[in-house]
């Protein structure tokens, strides 16, 4: 795959000016100094100044026309257009900087037209728009910080986006909305709130191609719309999109900003996915259109949008899953039924929304477990919040079955009629590994552990999840010297939020050099704390002191 490199700068956009092509036209050059209509057939217009103006400036009105840009600028007041094509086509617009519009270039019912290299940024709504069009060619462009979308494509077919940059935009990077056969190739999509959409209302809208396209986080996109068997990914985003009786397991979407989606499952049926883990994405999972599909193992992590939404979708099976840290919902339901949530962990300011009243279930009938927090029966799901104070984690369970009393009522018609429940902290036992919760630990080791005056030693902290929940840790750690080896008492070291994540089993390592120029004590520090619950608290922090 050959980029030119992420900061692809207006210079080099500029450049290509030189290099898409002189006049050929036997009509001769048509020089613009100002906005207007463009209406001479075949017509070669070349721009010879900068512009700022009002609304719309460029309407093509006529077949065949090439507008040059010549690099210079095109500013407006944020209305209109920047260039706008209907019903006519066969057009080229290229080399130029596109500023402030409502959108950058417009193209309604117009066919076999080509933009290149073209900077189109800051545009109010969107900076290339596509309506009933089709046959285009979209290449070597790079369209940046618009807020509805960045490339916009309403309808029509066999359109060609390559080469292309689309970046930094408040919404959406790239938006398909009842097109098919769109190629995108060899485009970076970054940075945007959804990096890559699609909205199909056929299965054979369904029908584009992605190819070598690298979304957020410099991970791939990665579209498919047949049946697939994949396991071992890492992506930026994954779109099932009519590829019914797909299998996907092993597949990890982690980002940095809780922008883009995780993984996205449109008009897709008989499809199973298992172990995912999707961090920090705008929404986790979106289901949309989607019909008997199962979800198991997930791994939902401090997701912005819904853990897992479904919008107009019923009959999937979501289970034996960690939703967690999701900031508006944990499960997020719109126009959807039948759906089935059993043996999840759920713990979320938010555990579930939903728009309308249309019945789920959320739980099976009691059966032998082990279930989702090791106790004995598998029914329902765990309920908690990181307060400590779901439903959960303070409902009674009087005859010790793993249940809470009484069901848990989340809205009409959408009852978990059995709630897991907390063990109580007298029912703990730590060398039981299956009565075991969210348990991490901390503890330090120096080398050489018995240190002279003047050596360096290595301290090496080391963070272990021995529970049986993933979860995120903050470590605060430190060092005392002794007087005039840091300052009197003085320390260092650091802390962070919640940013190391540990998986079951999992252990973190951090490591600090502490230098020995005086003699007397040091002191090295570590403390823990888990955004799940964690009832044992003796191994949370740790200590060590050495002598020289």
């Amino acid at each position: 795959m050959k980029f030119r490199g992420f900061l692809l700068s207006i210079v080099v956009i500029l450049a290509m000016a030189g290099v898409i092509g002189a006049n050929d036209s036997d009509g001769g050059v048509i020089e613009l100094y100002d906005c207007g209509v463009l209406d001479v057939p075949n017509g070669y217009y070349v721009l010879m100044n900068d512009i700022t103006t009002s609304g719309t400036c460029f309407e093509i009105k006529a077949d065949g026309i090439t507008l040059d840009l010549n690099s210079r600028r095109i500013t407006g007041n944020e209305k209109g257009e920047g260039i706008v094509i209907r019903d006519f086509g066969s057009a080229t617009i290229m080399n130029g900087q596109i500023y402030s519009f409502s959108e950058g270039i417009s193209l309604q019912n117009s066919n076999n037209d080509k933009i290149l290299a073209n900077l189109i940024a800051n545009n109010d709504d969107i900076g290339i728009y596509l309506d009933d069009s089709s046959n285009n060619l979209i290449k070597d462009n790079f369209v940046q910080s618009n807020q509805e979308a960045g490339i916009f494509i309403d309808d029509g077919f066999g359109n060609n986006i390559s080469d292309s940059f689309v970046i930094n935009g408040d919404d959406t990077g790239i938006y398909l909305d009842g097109t098919f056969d769109t190629l995108i190739k060899n485009t970076i999509i970054q940075n945007n709130l959804i990096d890559f959409h699609i909205d199909a209302y056929s299965d054979d809208e369904c029908e584009n191609t992605l190819v070598d396209v690298i979304g957020s986080d410099n991970k791939p996109i990665y579209y498919f719309n047949e049946k697939v068997d994949v396991k071992d990914l890492e992506a930026s985003e994954v779109i099932l999109c009519n590829a019914d009786n797909s299998v996907l397991e092993d597949i990890s979407v982690i980002q940095k900003t809780r922008k883009n989606n995780g993984i996205y499952i449109h008009r897709t049926e008989n499809s199973h996915l298992s172990k995912v883990r999707v961090e920090k994405t705008f929404d986790g999972i979106f289901i949309e259109d989607s019909h008997k599909n199962v979800l198991t193992k997930m791994h939902l992590i401090s997701n912005y949008g819904g853990g897992i939404t479904i919008y107009d979708s019923t009959n999937n099976i979501i289970k034996d899953s960690y939703i967690i840290d999701t900031v508006k919902g944990g499960i997020i339901l719109d126009e959807s039924h039948s759906n089935k949530f059993y043996n999840n962990f759920f713990n979320n300011s938010n555990n579930f929304f939903a728009y309308n009243k249309y019945p789920n279930a959320w739980n099976v009938s009691q059966k032998n477990g082990p279930n989702i927090i090791k106790g004995p029966f598998i029914g329902g799901n765990f309920w908690g919040n990181p307060k400590g104070t779901g439903y959960s984690q303070i409902c009674k369970d009087s005859n010790d079955d793993g249940f809470c009393d009484e069901p848990l009522i989340l809205g009409e018609n959408n009852v978990d009629y059995l709630p897991l429940s907390l063990p109580e902290p007298r029912l703990f036992n730590f060398s039981n590994s299956a009565l075991k919760m969210t348990d991490v630990s901390v503890s330090i080791t120096i080398n050489p552990s018995k240190p002279k005056l003047g050596e360096n030693v290595m301290a090496l902290i080391t963070i272990e999840n021995l529970g049986n929940f993933p979860t995120n840790v903050s470590l605060t750690s430190g060092i005392t010297w002794p007087p005039g080896s840091g300052g009197p008492g003085g320390g260092g070291g650091g802390s962070c939020n919640y940013c190391i994540s540990l998986n079951p089993g999992e252990k973190h390592y951090t490591i600090q050099n502490i230098a020995t120029p005086n003699p007397g004590k040091y002191t090295v520090s570590a403390s823990i704390d888990s955004y799940i619950l964690d009832p044992n608290q003796k191994n949370n922090k740790a200590f060590l002191e050495f002598v020289v």
